[in-house]
């Protein structure tokens, strides 16, 4: 089987995050995921930056291995209103019925909160997913450094993008609070994490998108 490349892409069309910050980042990630999960499921792992919003079209046609991650302010300016968030879910086709349709209430729910670093919606039994994560939370949290709490936060969005903890938090990476310094996936959430992988593996979009609308009617 063919290596496939699973891409991290970071949206941040306010330039909120720094060129060395993001190298930081960037190499952090790629080494602990490639770590965890290349050699079982033959999958490379990269971090991408892009400074330029995706277009509606561009956020409904990422592939099952993009995992896109936008970079917003949720109350320093410029500040980004909750129906964003909603409205970019809907772009990147989060279906708004059955199980699936529940992450609206929660992600307006997560992004009003004054604690919580972000959000990462599951793509269940499809492929559909998307993140946010709130850059001035990563700065105002002045104990921790910015680069190991990005790369956790980061790997914790990732986490639940791949239906890890979507229930409730569990602990280390996946904690409600994310951790200041460097921790580890919990074994049973690494286990979800690899699964999910392994069933994206499996399936090509079209029968993963089929699935998804069947399961969320």
């Amino acid at each position: 089987m063919a290596q496939e490349t699973v891409n991290i892409i970071l949206v941040d069309r306010q330039r909120l995050l720094k060129a060395s910050l993001f190298s930081d980042v960037k190499s952090k990630v790629e080494t602990d995921l490639n770590r965890l999960f290349r050699n079982e499921l033959k999958l490379s792992f990269n971090m991408l930056y892009r400074a330029v919003d995706a277009t509606t079209n561009e956020r409904a046609s990422f592939r099952k291995f993009d995992f896109v991650i936008y970079i917003f302010n949720q109350k320093d300016p410029p500040r980004t209103d909750v129906r964003e968030i909603n409205q970019i879910m809907q772009d990147h086709q989060i279906r708004d019925k059955g199980e699936a349709g529940k992450f609206y209430r929660i992600a307006q729910e997560e992004w009003r909160r004054d604690a919580g670093e972000g959000i990462g919606i599951p793509p269940l039994t499809g492929y559909r997913k998307v993140g946010f994560i709130k850059m001035d939370f990563i700065f105002r949290r002045t104990t921790c450094e910015p680069k190991d709490f990005l790369t956790n936060v980061v790997k914790h969005e990732f986490g639940h993008m791949c239906n890890a903890a979507i229930i409730s938090h569990t602990k280390q990476l996946m904690a409600l609070s994310v951790p200041c310094l460097w921790v580890d996936y919990l074994p049973e959430d690494r286990a979800r994490i690899f699964a999910t992988l392994r069933y994206l593996q499996s399936f090509n979009e079209q029968q993963l998108d089929k699935q998804y609308i069947k399961s969320n009617p």
